[in-house]
């Protein structure tokens, strides 16, 4: 399986720490990691910006994309109040709100936020806003080196996405991380059901016991802090050489335990930095916590770009092959239709010539009109033709007979004969009843009609009769 690439790079004001991290795996790793401080060339000083995409650039990394973490001496972050909860109503309003906490005119800033606490009448949100013109110039010498990041977020979120890895402490969103790395302290707690997070990165002296100088930050950092959930502990991490716990869990009057992270790049010289830079490659992994400054002033344009050309192409691609398909079958159309002109021409002529110069009916299909003439001609040379007992000569010969061996005694008048494809309908009268049941008797007696029915009916002074006669089945009784 081919690697898949991320890159994440986490900027300081002087130097940079770079992590690309292999997400093709079951378990990602990271593939590479290394540092980059920008030195002057030839050409004058050497811009981060241009430093990092040369240095991503002379490792020939096939990557999918590469995520930036700003350390926080980038930006200033305030706790201010939206009047609004859904994301979007926020997003149309939170650049004035920064203006007015920063007094900084919104035009110059690049803001964005976390949604830290969801209130019924609005909610509580983070708010990043840094120097638009400052992340403009580092954008810009990045992608003039080809190296153009899909987002620009803030360490906090950074941070906080790669000690959900590492840490289950953190995890917990009622407890107070203190990372202690050199003179820096950074306080990190999980809210929002993971989606966001506190953060505040301050400074120790360097004394010898730096447990007082913690409690009072950290006493200091809760009281600005408006959180939804109280905090019930603290998990010190990092360096903790300076720091007595047992005192600390007094002054706070809350408990106080130690953990210890694992970091798959192992020890670097700036933990901090590189544990932002792998937060941010994991960004395609966790798209839990969104806070991307690029939204703001210059949102990433290379995937829709890429996704634009191939529209395009497949645009054109599919016009070609319809443009090519429908002339296909037009055409077939065409040489159908033609073939069926023709067809039509040689039909109507033969029919012309079968039907003595009859033209075809113009509402019955001429096969349909020609099966009907067969058969009615099949049908009349079937009925009249001789040697076929059930012809209509033969039929009417033995009526005759029936009729021809009638007594003398009966005076017989015979209205109407009806002869169908099965059947012959006599209707007519006689003298009386008994010339009538001898008539009936003369039709039973003769081996090749049977009585299919028969009424009578008084008439006086003649008897009326409906005789419904059928030749007999081959088989049957004489």
């Amino acid at each position: 399986m081919e690697p898949k690439l991320v890159i994440g790079i986490c900027v300081a004001r002087q130097e940079a720490d770079v992590v690309v991290m292999d997400l093709s795996k079951s378990e990602p790793a990271a593939a590479d990691r290394f540092r980059i401080c920008p030195e002057a060339d030839p050409s004058g000083a050497l811009s981060l910006g241009t430093a990092i995409g040369r240095a991503v650039r002379a490792r020939n990394l096939v990557y999918e994309e590469a995520v930036v973490s700003l350390q926080s001496d980038f930006y200033a972050q305030y706790p201010l109040r939206s009047a609004f909860g859904e994301p979007r109503q926020i997003d149309a309003t939170i650049k004035y709100d920064a203006e007015e906490a920063s007094a900084t005119d919104a035009a110059s800033l690049a803001v964005t936020y976390e949604i830290v606490r969801v209130r019924p009448d609005g909610s509580d949100v983070m708010v990043y806003a840094a120097d638009r013109q400052t992340l403009t110039d580092l954008l810009l010498d990045m992608q003039g080196e080809g190296l153009d990041p899909v987002m620009i977020e803030p360490e906090a979120v950074s941070l906080a996405r790669a000690l959900e890895q590492v840490s289950p402490s953190f995890r917990e969103t009622n407890g107070l991380l203190v990372w202690l790395c050199g003179g820096q302290c950074l306080l990190l707690k999980n809210t929002n059901k993971g989606k966001a997070a506190y953060f505040r990165r301050v400074l120790l002296p360097g004394k010898e016991d730096r447990t007082e100088p913690l409690a009072r930050q950290i006493q200091l950092t809760l009281a600005g802090w408006t959180c939804s959930e109280p905090i019930d502990s603290v998990v010190l991490t990092g360096q903790l050489e300076q720091i007595r716990p047992e005192v600390l869990s007094q002054r706070l009057s809350y408990p106080v335990r130690t953990e210890e992270l694992h970091w798959p790049f192992g020890q670097t010289a700036e933990p901090t930095l590189t544990a932002a830079a792998w937060g941010a490659a994991l960004s395609s992994l966790h798209r839990a916590r969104r806070a991307d400054f690029r939204r703001d002033f210059l949102p990433y344009q290379g995937r829709r770009k890429m996704l634009q050309k191939s529209l395009r192409m497949l645009s054109i691609s599919l016009t070609i092959m319809s443009a090519a398909v429908g002339l296909y079958f037009q055409t077939k159309s065409l040489r159908l239709q033609n073939y069926i002109d023709r067809l039509e021409d040689k039909i109507t002529a033969e029919y012309k010539g079968c039907m003595y110069g009859q033209k075809p009916p113009p509402n019955q299909p001429i096969l349909t009109r020609l099966r009907s003439v067969l058969r009615q001609v099949r049908q009349r040379q079937e009925g009249f033709a001789g040697g076929d007992e059930g012809s209509v000569p033969a039929r009417l010969t033995f009526l005759i007979e029936a009729l021809n061996k009638t007594p003398v005694s009966v005076d017989l008048q015979i209205q109407q004969i009806s002869i169908t494809e099965r059947t012959i309908r006599l209707i007519g009268d006689t003298d009386g009843r008994r010339s009538t049941l001898q008539l009936l008797d003369e039709f039973k007696k003769h081996p090749k009609l049977d009585v299919e029915s028969n009424q009578i009916s008084p008439a006086p002074p003649r008897d009326k009769f409906e005789i419904v006669l059928q030749t007999k089945k081959e088989g049957g009784a004489g």
